[in-house]
């Protein structure tokens, strides 16, 4: 898990939120959601069934002052605990349940920066984007389904910039690593059978499982192969797929050899030409389970699910376009049956946002 460190000016993160028309003078949250709204959000969420042994366990781990927070998978707080001293100063910043924790909504943050890099971010002092949280340091880490894959959260450590260091940093990466573990015990382990392949796509550290195998990351070139294959069920031919993947300038023979590569470090999951998953084999992916929340016309489902962009980094035609089809059709959803909340809810999204750009 790499860990993004920021503890100076950032002028990339920051140009995005005054794009998104934050101000450093904010001194709180956009948007905060009512009481019963966040319960239900905490209903839900698998991280509530561990919150109180990581609790337990990061109190065992420091002395110092801090606030543990856990959010859902589009940074609002659903559960918050720590010391007197900071839940206090959380308090005069908005760190509270039900605040929404998100880069467009407060600016830059470890846990803004956790769910866009889909990794463990250290941000602290003058690396926020708000004046007002330059006294803090921040640890977040996502934390993932231990069977699904689904990001469910974001663990958050914050605390006086005079006590913490970076040294919060192993603590917070092994305190998320435990939740999951932890969620293995208490989520049903419903296996996947040996012919289906989960693709994990949507976010920067795309994923896939074999089988009932772990969870192996994905090089950014072997994700953006398999999310194209996983597009089409009848497959592309190596020039189609240079295409795809390479705009004019794609050859079949590069196609051909990342295929080789492929195979060689995920066994032979891809047939030949045309290249297409392997007969037999059920793929699902999260960017499907947005699809069919928009086929279905279910504006929560489709909230819960689509927490972030399709292989954000991806420059490739196809995914390119697919990655602005599900933006503007999830924007019509909303449009044309979300509720006020559900609206407001997405345009704190980075997909809803970038648009307006």
């Amino acid at each position: 898990m790499t860990v993004a460190a920021q503890a100076t000016e950032n002028p990339a993160a920051w140009d995005r939120c005054r794009r998104a028309g934050l101000s450093r003078e904010i001194t709180g949250p956009r948007h905060v959601s009512p009481a019963s709204e966040i319960e239900e959000r905490r209903r839900r969420s698998p991280l509530s069934a561990v919150a109180a042994p990581v609790r337990d366990a990061l109190v065992r781990a420091t002395s110092h002052d801090h606030v543990l927070i856990l959010t859902d998978a589009r940074g609002s707080v659903i559960t918050r605990h720590g010391t007197a001293a900071a839940l206090g100063a959380a308090e005069r910043i908005g760190f509270d349940e039900g605040a929404d924790w998100s880069e467009t909504s407060v600016g830059t943050n470890a846990i803004s920066e956790a769910l866009r890099l889909s990794g463990a971010a250290y941000v602290s002092g003058e690396g926020h984007f708000a004046y007002s949280h330059a006294d803090w340091t921040c640890m977040a880490a996502p934390v993932y389904h231990p069977n699904g894959g689904d990001l469910l959260g974001v663990l958050d450590v914050s605390g006086p910039r005079a006590q913490l260091g970076q040294d919060v940093i192993g603590m917070v990466r092994m305190t998320a690593l435990l939740a999951e573990e932890m969620l293995r015990i208490v989520v049903p382990d419903v296996q996947d059978p040996a012919e289906m392949v989960r693709l994990r796509l949507l976010g920067a550290q795309p994923a896939v499982r074999i089988g009932g195998g772990p969870w192996r990351k994905l090089p950014p070139r072997t994700a953006e192969i398999l999310a194209v294959l996983s597009s089409r069920a009848r497959g592309f031919t190596s020039t189609e797929l240079a295409s795809e993947l390479y705009g004019d300038d794609g050859r079949p023979g590069t196609v051909r050899s990342e295929m080789h590569r492929l195979r060689k470090r995920l066994g032979p999951i891809i047939s030949s030409e045309p290249y297409r998953f392997a007969e037999g084999l059920r793929t699902v992916s999260d960017v499907h389970d947005v699809e069919e929340a928009l086929v279905r016309e279910e504006v929560d489902t489709l909230l819960r699910h689509y927490t972030q962009p399709l292989l954000p980094a991806s420059a490739g035609e196809h995914l390119v376009r697919w990655r602005a089809s599900l933006d503007n059709r999830a924007n019509q959803l909303l449009a044309d049956f979300g509720s006020t909340s559900q609206r407001a809810q997405w345009a704190q999204t980075e997909m809803a946002w970038q648009q307006q750009v």
